[in-house]
Order: structure tokens, then sequence, then C-alpha cells
């Protein structure tokens, strides 16, 4: 029997199952409080991607017209809980991150039992991944990690909806209203992929693209292709429009004006030292020397002169610091420093290609690695203490290596780094047979599953070689996907061989 949307139950099996998972997303919570972990509200005034806090509150909309440095969705949300909240805006903020975590948890659990799970293993995989460390260390913490990775969990709900089809019988409304069911969500799949695109910039708008023009020529779907590209349209063009505006006011296309800076810092991650100042002395490199997002004033003066400056007056583009003491690294010089890092990178691309490999392998290396170990996350780990240190020794089954990094002995984490590939072959492989037999839904969600596992990754680890272990949070869940739909396939199958 293949997997499919789950059978109508027992409203009252339905219901415990429900409260069981409430239940226990609640007591971990709990738990951490009473560990001491709390909600930190303090990177809102220091953290790069976000504007001054002042700007937020005060002139936000000009605000967010003139950034270019990050896509505007995030820090929206930010300026209009800070008008909301006034002195209360750090509780309002932990309560919104409360919600997103149970939102997180229930959409998972939902797109899981539509998958066909059975509900116990559900239920089992939907705690472990809601209530790890990581999953209660990033809702505590004022980034966009946990929105973005709800963000994609909603998409997988909404596209997994595109292709059902409700039963026609006494209980439908009509067929009509079968009929109309899929455009809805459609819209809803292509609004979530926007929000992801406007909120990090990992998620490039190739990526709305893409998979907008999937579901134009995707099968089963039950739309005409007029009615699939008017539900795709707007998001497309809200996107297409920000891009434009960054176009015109900033001279680039992209969301975010930092793709030079990052691609350096995975292109120098293992230059000798040494090297790069040797290579800008001798005018082949011009600010590898430098940390990438080193303070304005460390660039040369050419890359910060005031003649080559566009004709924008506002503080979010013009001030150095922001009014916290932090830098500003949304002022109009970092276009250009990003310019001329990018021009280092590749460079560097050409004339070192082994060096940025080594850059890739360690930015896959940093990616498999806890997600607690990010730098920021640190302090608030060890409030977790035995729990955190029993969670990783358990799930990544880390083995030390000869080789060092940062000063210490790197550690492998073998159960990721071998579950990345099964669970990819096993999705595409899974995904092929659901669209043998017509199952189109399955399909459909095992396909978006991997495509996010497969982007996160490989964008990611390409143009990035710091915190990659953040990234796949993004993708966890889709992870979680794949391993509850080849799980559930074994027992099957186990039951059927059964005597």
């Amino acid at each position: 029997m293949p997997l499919s949307h789950t059978a109508p139950r027992a409203p009252r099996r339905e219901l415990g199952c429900w409260l069981v998972l409430a239940a226990l997303f609640g007591v971990s919570r709990l738990v951490a409080w009473w560990a001491g972990l709390r909600f930190q509200v303090e990177p809102l005034g220091v953290f790069w991607q976000y504007l001054d806090p002042d700007l937020l509150r005060g002139d936000l909309l000009r605000s967010l017209l003139f950034l270019h440095a990050q896509p505007p969705l995030f820090n929206a949300f930010l300026g209009v809980v800070l008008k909301l909240g006034g002195g209360a805006s750090g509780w309002l903020f932990a309560v919104l991150f409360l919600g997103f975590g149970a939102a997180y948890t229930a959409v998972t659990y939902v797109v899981m039992r539509r998958l066909g799970v059975r509900d116990w293993l559900a239920m089992l995989l939907t705690v472990l991944l809601v209530c790890r460390p990581a999953t209660l260390l990033l809702e505590s913490w004022l980034m966009y990690d946990l929105p973005v990775a709800l963000l994609v969990m909603l998409a997988a709900l909404a596209l997994q909806r595109c292709f059902e089809r409700p039963e026609l019988g006494p209980r439908a409304i009509s067929a009509a209203a079968a009929l109309r069911r899929p455009s809805g969500v459609l819209h809803g799949f292509s609004w979530a992929l926007l929000a992801l695109c406007l909120t990090r910039s990992l998620f490039h708008p190739l990526f709305l693209w893409l998979a907008c023009a999937a579901l134009l020529f995707a099968p089963g779907l039950g739309l005409s292709r007029r009615r699939r590209f008017v539900a795709l349209l707007l998001p497309l063009a809200l996107v297409s429009a920000w891009q434009v505006k960054n176009l015109t006011l900033f001279g680039t296309a992209s969301t975010s004006s930092w793709l030079g800076m990052n691609v350096l810092r995975i292109a120098t991650a293992a230059l000798p030292a040494g090297e790069a100042e040797r290579l800008v002395e001798k005018g082949s490199l011009r600010v590898a020397h430098l940390q990438p997002f080193s303070a304005l004033r460390r660039y040369p003066e050419d890359l910060r002169d005031e003649t080559s400056a566009p004709s924008i007056e506002h503080p979010a583009v013009s001030m150095e610091r922001k009014s916290t003491g932090a830098s500003n690294y949304n002022h109009w010089a970092y276009l250009e420093i990003s310019d001329a890092s990018m021009q280092d990178a590749l460079w560097l691309v050409r004339h070192r290609p082994a060096v940025y490999l080594r850059g890739l392998a360690t930015a896959w290396y940093n990616y498999f690695q806890p997600q607690s170990t990010v730098e920021h996350l640190r302090s608030s780990r060890a409030l977790l203490g035995a729990w955190a240190d029993v969670w990783e020794g358990l799930m990544y089954v880390s083995v030390p290596t000869p080789w060092t990094y940062r000063g210490t002995l790197r550690h492998l984490p073998l159960a990721p780094m071998i579950a990345f590939p099964v669970l990819l072959v096993w999705g595409v492989l899974a995904m092929r047979r659901a669209a043998q037999r017509a199952d189109h839904a399955t399909a459909a969600t095992l396909a978006f599953a991997c495509a996010v596992v497969v982007w996160v990754a490989v964008v990611g680890n390409s143009l990035e070689v710091w915190e990659n272990q953040r990234f796949r949070f993004y993708s966890d869940a889709c992870s979680a996907l794949l391993g509850a739909h080849l799980i559930e396939t074994l027992l099957r199958r186990r039951r059927r061989s059964a005597p």
C-alpha cells in the first residue's frame, strides 16, 4: 500500500495526539526557562543585519526603502514590533518567537501526517526536532533563523495541499468548491516563498522563480496554466520590484549587497598567513588582507570616497555607526567594498583554486556541526548543560581527527554526514515512485524537501564559511520529513512481509 494522506481518525485520538504534542512542547520550554534560558533581545542593537533601532522606530518605511544590505521583511518585522511594543518590545518579541516555535511544531507534525506517517512516529520525530537544544536556543534569540524554518514548512504544507484532492461526497460542499481549492493554496505557497526570499538572502529570488516554473508545468495540479500563472504572478512581480529598486538606487539587483564579502571570506579561509598582505602589496588584490566586514575606516580611502556615494541623503546609508555604537553595514561604501571583495575572491578562485577548495571543505565541515556551537549561542548553550551534551553525543556521533581547525582538533559528525546523502537518495527514489503511481501530493512534498536541502547546502556552503551550521537549521525539518517517510515505508514493508 503506497504512502498517502492519513485516513480519518477518531476525534479523541486526534485530540490526544495534539494534547501530547502541546504538553511536550510546553514542558520543554518550562524546563529551559527553569534552567535560566531567556529570550535575548540584545542582537537588535549590534547585529550586522539590522538597521539602527532608532530608525526602525522613527523612520521605518524610508529606512526600508534605502536598505540594500539585507532583504527587508525581517527588519520590517522588527520595526513594527518596536513601534507596537514600546518599552515592552522585549517581552513582545519573546512571545512572538514562542508562537513561531509552536507554529513550527504544529506545521511540521501536520505535514508528516499528511505525508502518510503514522501518528506516534510523526509525534516522536516532531518532538525530537523542536525540543532539541538548537531549536530551544534559536527560539530564544532575536534572529531570523526560526521564522525562516517556519516559512519553509508553511510552504511545504501549502504545496502539499495544492495537489491533494478532497473526497467528493455528501460532506463536500460542491464540485466547484473542490476545484477552486488548489488555486487558493497555490497562492499560499507562492507567498510563503516570497516571504522567504524577502527575509533571508540565502533564498535568492532565483529559488522562487525556479519553484514557480516547476509548478507551472507540474502534472496533477488540477489547474490550467493560465490560473497557475495568475496565482504565481504577484509574488514574482513583488520580488522583482525589490530587485529593480536595489538596481536603480544602488546598482545591484541582489536582495543583499554583501555577496562579495561573503565569497571573499570563503576564498581566504585557507589562505596562508601573510599571503593576502603580500598579494595586496603586489597589486593583485585590494582588500583581501582585511577581515571581511571590517570597520569602515580600515578600508582604502578610494572605496569610501564621498564623490562615489549615491545621491541619497538618509542616515540608513550615510552614518558610519549606529546609535548603539555598532558598525552600520548598510553604509553606501560597503557597496564598493563588496564589489572589490568579489573581484579579489574571483582572482583567488582563478589563481589559487586549491585555497578556495579548502575553504569549501571548511564550509561543509561547519555545516554539519551542531547549531548550538554558533558563537553567539555559547553562553545560552551552557545553561542547557547535560541536555545539550547528551543530545549532541547521541545525534552527531562525532569522532576526532588528526586535523585542527581554529586551533582545536576537528571532530567529524558522522551521523549528519551519513544521513545527508542517504535521505536525499531516498527522497529522489520515493518521489519518482510516487509520481509513477500518480500520488502527486507525496511526490511534490518530497521534491520540495529535497530541493530545500540541496539549495541550502550547496548554495550556502559555496558562498559562506561562517556559522554554516545555522543554514542547516532551515532545512532540518525537510530532512525530518524525508527520514519520517523512509521509516514509515520500512515499517509498512516489514508488516507486509511478516507471516
